[in-house]
């Protein structure tokens, strides 16, 4: 929520009015919003609002966080604690007898993204509870404890004696938090998250896990490029083995932070799918449009899931949307269902299974997946997703750690469909490229077989062997003439009885006519020897 938003404001600065200069425009930026900024008040109530016609009585509230709006600069601690406490207020008084379990977004921490696990946080901590209001929410939930709290900024709760909620605090995992960027357990949060659910593996009570930011990739990147990494690498592996440990009693896991709505798989190594979560869109309609190929503008939304009170699987959600353009022309609006998830995707709950039948049909069936891409920004048309982008959707969907992304997003296992056209093309040029290649391959072996021929038959005929049988120091020199093409080589062999000879000099006349080279030894010192090649003929030449 922005309580700066101003009707009159600038949309280049949040839609907030600039204090020394007069309003950007007279342009009505919308009762109840703008794309290009956050939620104002009036938006905020009139979705509470419409959150208790939508179900007056909820068993509990899962309230994933960034509370505060995205503003160029971090507002100090007193002030994030005092938006997060308006919003508190509000929720209460409209759910007075509900549990509402909240969660720390990366833009409730001052300055933004970052928070430093060995520096002053119990007292960071303990101003949700305190000044955000956060006690009267969770003090009279079962089973929280303030000291994981004040510790961290995780916690959990049981909602009911089978069903145990776990609240994580993504922050210290997130990449963007470089106070975390070597530790191995900030806040022991792994640690406590395993213990929780070993405690509830035990008492056999079944768990949902929430948060703000999700593991994974953002699911939209820059052609060629990776999507943005959610968590630092080095949390993912003990992560992912703690989840995988624990997959039977996991129900289900909610984030947000994307302001988009679509879901995530857990596959691992063996390919089993064990686990998966539920990304809700937000009810900010902000995005940024200077990167558009990675922000979007979204509708307003909120989300009614239900499920099993015997053993809390996921039955099925609605989503409810406020078409923004509309409400702003009319200056009336109503959330209204969007979509309901077993319906438009042909599955009878929502489970593990379940999911994986609607990825692998997202990734054949080409209607399907713009069906998806549209519910994906809340009813709100976006650009075109062409095939970079339906794989960088795809990949983020069941990738977790960069080196099973990089394989997704490298290789062909997303199979696009496209037009029939498309493939003949794709064909043709492929069977034309392996002709080529055939051809080529022809022609430089005729080449290297030709030469090899040539050169073989001009050895065959240059080569020649003659031995120096009377020199003083030596017994049978013999010196091997090789006359190809372009070089002429000399090397010599034989038993010597003094000292090795050695090459002092060697000159061929023009024509290779006549060979001349120069051996010393220690006795006879320097001597001359020339051949004739045309009559063999030996000349010595003492020096």
């Amino acid at each position: 929520m922005d309580k700066n938003y101003s009707r009159l404001g600038d949309v280049e600065n949040m839609c907030h009015e600039y204090v020394d200069k007069p309003p950007y425009n007279f342009s009505d930026k919308g009762l109840y919003g703008n794309y290009r900024c956050d939620a104002p008040p009036f938006l905020l109530d009139q979705t509470i609002n419409m959150m208790k016609d939508m179900e007056a009585n909820p068993d509990f509230i899962l309230w994933t966080g960034d509370n505060l709006p995205h503003t160029k600069t971090s507002p100090e601690w007193d002030v994030v604690y005092e938006e997060i406490k308006s919003i508190t207020d509000r929720l209460r008084r409209a759910f007075p007898e509900t549990q509402i379990l909240p969660c720390i977004g990366n833009r409730d921490l001052s300055p933004v993204n970052v928070i430093d696990p060995r520096k002053s946080s119990r007292s960071i901590y303990e101003g949700f509870l305190d000044k955000a209001g956060w006690h009267e929410l969770l003090n009279k939930s079962k089973g929280f404890e303030e000291e994981t709290f004040t510790r961290g900024g995780y916690y959990s709760v049981s909602v009911s004696s089978s069903l145990r909620v776990i609240t994580l605090n993504s922050n210290l995992w997130y990449k963007k938090n470089n106070y975390t960027t070597r530790r191995r357990d900030p806040a022991r949060q792994l640690q406590w998250l395993e213990n929780v659910l070993n405690e509830s593996y035990t008492n056999e009570q079944q768990v949902y896990i929430i948060g703000h930011i999700p593991p994974g990739f953002y699911s939209k990147a820059i052609p060629k490029k990776k999507g943005e990494q959610m968590y630092h690498e080095h949390f993912m592996q003990p992560l992912l083995m703690i989840l995988r440990r624990y997959s039977e009693i996991i129900k289900g896991q909610f984030y947000g932070h994307f302001h988009l709505d679509m879901f995530q798989i857990f596959r691992y190594a063996t390919g089993s799918i064990k686990g998966f979560a539920l990304l809700a869109p937000s009810m900010s309609p902000w995005y940024e449009e200077k990167n558009s190929t990675l922000s979007v503008p979204v509708n307003p939304g909120v989300r009614l899931i239900t499920y099993s009170r015997r053993d809390s699987v996921v039955s099925d959600y609605t989503q409810y949307y406020l078409d923004l353009e509309k409400a702003n022309d009319e200056e009336s609006g109503a959330y209204l269902p969007l979509y309901t998830f077993s319906k438009i995707y042909d599955v009878t709950e929502i489970s593990s299974d379940s999911l994986n039948k609607v990825y692998n049909n997202l990734k054949k069936d080409q209607n399907l997946f713009e069906t998806f891409y549209n519910l994906l920004t809340v009813g709100k048309k976006s650009l075109p997703c062409n095939n970079n982008c339906k794989v960088s959707q795809l990949c983020s969907m069941f990738s977790y750690t960069l080196k099973d992304y990089e394989k997704c997003t490298g290789l062909s296992n997303i199979i696009v469909e496209k037009s029939f056209f498309d493939k003949s093309v794709n064909y043709l040029l492929f069977y034309v490229s392996l002709l080529l290649l055939i051809l080529t391959a022809c022609v430089l072996f005729y080449l290297l077989y030709s030469t090899f021929c040539s050169d073989s038959k001009n050895m065959a005929k240059k080569t020649s062997t003659k031995t120096l049988d009377s020199i003083e120091g030596w017994q049978q020199l013999r010196l091997h003439i090789q006359d190809r093409p372009g070089f002429l080589r000399i090397s010599f062999s034989g038993s010597m009885n003094v000292v090795k000879p050695s090459v002092s000099a060697v000159g061929v006349n023009s024509g290779h006519s006549k060979i001349c080279f120069g051996l010393s030894d220690w006795i006879s010192g320097q001597s001359l020897y020339c051949m004739d090649l045309v009559s063999s003929e030996w000349i010595f030449m003492p020096l």
